[in-house]
């Protein structure tokens, strides 16, 4: 079983910048600010003494990329260490992080991975039961040092959800 930090990161809000002018560019994407992307891989750096950071694509995006390997090279071109291990489920619009829970539900009970850690990168706020453990972006500048520390310091406490389905009325 591996043992894993996990990021759920949300892309638009989060690493691109539409204030910021020095951006990479990707294919048909722009924005990519090299000062969030330079903010994320110092997240993964400092978070992984220990435990590898992974990353779980929790962005629209997702559906543009076919695999993680695809995320990956996405990653890669940007200058995102490549880290990317899988995506979320597509809900249909649904919550992003009924989403996310999905794919920890699936994941915890394959028992192949084991998340240690868990920080959500995102400027919305729709993660229901998770938004203890959101650091919420503002969309228009992406992630900021003060995110990136409250990222790092949340990667470096245990997960643990639990989860009340409720009683039979006794």
């Amino acid at each position: 079983m591996s043992r894993i930090k996990l990021i759920a990161l949300d892309i638009d809000g989060v690493l691109n910048n539409f204030i910021d002018k020095e951006c990479y560019n990707s294919d048909k994407y722009t924005n990519f600010s090299k000062h969030n992307v330079k903010l994320l891989n110092s997240i993964i750096k400092k978070a992984s003494k220990k435990t590898p950071v992974k990353i779980l694509l929790s962005s629209s995006w997702r559906k543009d990329y076919a695999t993680w390997f695809g995320i990956n090279c996405l990653f890669e071109a940007t200058g995102i260490t490549p880290c990317c291990i899988d995506k979320t489920p597509d809900h249909n619009g649904g919550p992003r992080g009924n989403e996310i829970l999905s794919w920890l539900i699936e994941n915890q009970l394959r028992r192949d991975i084991f998340v240690e850690s868990l920080c959500i990168l995102d400027d919305d706020n729709d993660m229901g039961i998770l938004m203890p453990w959101l650091v919420n972006t503002d969309g228009r500048t992406g992630i900021t040092i003060q995110n990136a520390n409250d990222a790092i310091e949340m990667l470096n406490k245990p997960f643990s959800l639990t989860v009340n389905l409720g009683s039979n009325g006794n």
